[in-house]
C-alpha cells in the first residue's frame, strides 16, 4: 500500500519574515524611556537643591542684595503706651543635643554676641536660659519666660537664628499695655521665633497653659511632628495655635477631626483678643526671596522677606547645613551691633 508524501516547497520560496513590533509600540517605548529619564534627572535635581539651596540662596543674596524697604516697616503706634518699662531679652543657650541643631551650633556664640551687644548698648537685660533635657529644646522658651517674667514689665524672646539687623530700633516702640502679647504672623499664622510678653495675669496663665499642653493628656510635645501630616506646627508654636484655635489649626482639624484637638471657640477668641499682631517685617522678617507671583501670596512673601532697615532677620524654616550657610551669610552681612556713640533707648 502506497503512502502519500507531502510535496516539498519550491527551493526558491522564502520563509515568512518574523513579525516586527509596530512603529506605534516603538514610539511608546521611547516615550516611556524619555519620561523615566526626565523623572530621574528631576528627582536628583530636587534632592540636590534641597541639600544645597542654603548656599545658593546666600550667593544670590550676596550678588543682588535686597533694596531697603520704602517706607520703613515699623510697629503701629500703641493704644496704651508703656511708661518706663523694665524690659528683658530672653534667649536659649544653644546646647541642645538634637541632631537637627548640631549644624548651626558653630554659629551660636556669634548669634549670642549680636544680641548681647544690642542689649548692653540700650540697657536691656539679656537672659540666657539653659534648655531642659526632658523635652525638645524649643519648649524651654516657655519655662524661661515663666521663670523670669515676674522681674520685668515686658520680655522679648528671640530664637537663636533670629538676629538683630537694625540696632537703632527700640524695643519700647513695640510695647502696648492694651495687650499682653505682641507678635507677628507669617503665612501659617503666629510665629514664636520673636515675640513680646507682658507681665500680667493673662500672660502667666497662657504660658502655663502652653506648658501644660506639652505633656499630660494632650502630650503635644511628643505627638507626631508636622511632617507626619497629623498635627500642624511643632513645639510651643503648636500649643499656641491650639489654644488660639487659629485658621491653620481649624483647617487641620477639619481634615482630621478625631486626631486634632480643639478648644472652645469662645475661649480661643478671648485668648486671641489679648494678642497684638504687628507686621512681620517690623519684628520677625525672614531670610527669603520674595515670590515673583502676583496676588495675595506675593504680598505675604513681600512682607515676610527681610529688607535692609528691618529690625530682626529670622532664619525660620531652614534646617541643617542649609541654615548653617544662611547663618554664615546673615552674620557677615546682616547682623549689626550698635555703632559707637549711637543713641540709647533702653530703660532698665
Amino acid at each position: 500500500m502506497m503512502r502519500r508524501v507531502p510535496a516539498a516547497p519550491p527551493a526558491h520560496q522564502q520563509r515568512p519574515a518574523p513579525a516586527l513590533p509596530s512603529s506605534s509600540g516603538g514610539g511608546r517605548s521611547r516615550a516611556v524611556r524619555v519620561a523615566l529619564a526626565f523623572l530621574v534627572v528631576g528627582s536628583c535635581s530636587i534632592i540636590y537643591y534641597r541639600a544645597n539651596y542654603g548656599r545658593t540662596l546666600a550667593a544670590s543674596l550676596e550678588a543682588a542684595p535686597p533694596e531697603p524697604r520704602e517706607p520703613p516697616c515699623r510697629a503701629p503706634p500703641p493704644e496704651r503706651a508703656a511708661v518706663n518699662p523694665r524690659i528683658g531679652i530672653v534667649v536659649l543657650a544653644d546646647t541642645a543635643p538634637e541632631a537637627r541643631y548640631v549644624a548651626t551650633q558653630r554659629y551660636s556664640q556669634k548669634s549670642l554676641d549680636n544680641k548681647r551687644a544690642y542689649a548692653a548698648h540700650h540697657g536691656y537685660e539679656l537672659i540666657v536660659h539653659e534648655p531642659a533635657a526632658t523635652l525638645p529644646a524649643p519648649w524651654s522658651k516657655i519655662d524661661a519666660l515663666l521663670l523670669h517674667l515676674h522681674r520685668f514689665d515686658w520680655l522679648l524672646y528671640l530664637d537663636g537664628d533670629a538676629l538683630v539687623a537694625n540696632p537703632a530700633i527700640c524695643l519700647e516702640s513695640f510695647l502696648d499695655d492694651a495687650y499682653d502679647v505682641v507678635m507677628a504672623e507669617d503665612w501659617g499664622g503666629y510665629n514664636t521665633g520673636a515675640f513680646f510678653v507682658r507681665n500680667s495675669t493673662f500672660s502667666h496663665e497662657l504660658l502655663r497653659a502652653m506648658a501644660d499642653a506639652a505633656t499630660g493628656k494632650l502630650d503635644l510635645a511628643r505627638r507626631e511632628p508636622w511632617y507626619a501630616k497629623t498635627l500642624p506646627f511643632e513645639f510651643e508654636q503648636r500649643a499656641l495655635h491650639y489654644l488660639t484655635d487659629t485658621a491653620a489649626w481649624r483647617k487641620w482639624a477639619a481634615r482630621s477631626p478625631t486626631k486634632v484637638p480643639r478648644v472652645d471657640p469662645a475661649a480661643a477668641a478671648r485668648t486671641r483678643s489679648h494678642i497684638k499682631v504687628v507686621p512681620q517685617c517690623a519684628l520677625n522678617a525672614y531670610l527669603v526671596r520674595p515670590r515673583l507671583a502676583s496676588g495675595p501670596s506675593a504680598k505675604v512673601a513681600a512682607r515676610a522677606a527681610y529688607q535692609p532697615g528691618d529690625f530682626v532677620v529670622h532664619l525660620a524654616g531652614h534646617k541643617g547645613e542649609n541654615k548653617g550657610a544662611l547663618l554664615d551669610y546673615a552674620l557677615k552681612h546682616l547682623a549689626r551691633a550698635p555703632p559707637q556713640g549711637a543713641a540709647k533707648c533702653g530703660v532698665t
